[in-house]
């Protein structure tokens, strides 16, 4: 305990109560967790460029797909196809995340929380009153 707190305090009761309180400080030299990241590679979510892609793919023109006479060449083209709409509208991004996280603590928790703190250091009190 020594190593987490500074030497105790004891004070005496609070109001009424028989009991006596223990004061303790910590010393800032506790066991710590280093920070463990882990970089993914992922595309992005954004549901409107989404549609913006689906509407590519419904006005693309694959009258020269349908020429291909071989199944393999027309996998290469499709894939080709998709592969370059993807990189495109949803271009891959680098996200990093501490393994040492709690499950709960997702992409969407971060951003509410980033939201929340923008809102109070700007004073718009209202704002901070997050909704999912």
């Amino acid at each position: 305990m020594s190593e987490w707190y500074m030497l105790r305090t004891i004070i005496a009761q609070i109001g009424s109560s028989g009991h006596r309180a223990v004061v303790m400080q910590p010393t800032g030299r506790g066991v710590r967790c280093e920070p463990m990241y882990k970089v993914d590679v992922v595309r992005s979510q954004d549901p409107n460029v989404k549609a913006v892609m689906i509407h590519a793919l419904r006005i693309f023109n694959w009258s020269s797909f349908y020429q291909l006479t071989s199944c393999d060449e027309m996998t290469a083209v499709f894939y080709s196809i998709i592969q370059s709409l993807l990189n495109q509208y949803l271009p891959l991004r680098s996200r990093s995340c501490n393994l040492n996280d709690k499950p709960w603590v997702t992409e969407e928790f971060r951003r509410v929380i980033r939201r929340r703190q923008y809102a109070w250091i700007h004073g718009h009190m209202t704002a901070c009153e997050v909704t999912p």
